[in-house]
């Protein structure tokens, strides 16, 4: 089995390894995560807010009020 996490999109066999796994193949739209639930190394590649709830993620389409990031 596969896993892909759903903010930064790294892929892993393991689901404890990523911050915010999902199984691949599957649809699972949520609100991003909050920043402090990122691994450090991905979070450059997050470059949408929601301006909602603050959460954060690679791709529009998981927030639901997604705001680009001034980086």
């Amino acid at each position: 089995m596969s896993y892909t996490c759903r903010n930064c999109g790294a892929q892993s066999q393991k689901d404890h390894r990523l911050c915010n796994a999902v199984k691949t193949g599957t649809e699972d739209n949520f609100c991003g995560i909050p920043e402090e639930w990122i691994c450090e190394s991905k979070l450059p590649t997050l470059k949408y807010t929601c301006q909602t709830c603050g959460a954060v993620s690679a791709q529009t389409d998981t927030l639901c009020n997604p705001t680009k990031n001034d980086v």
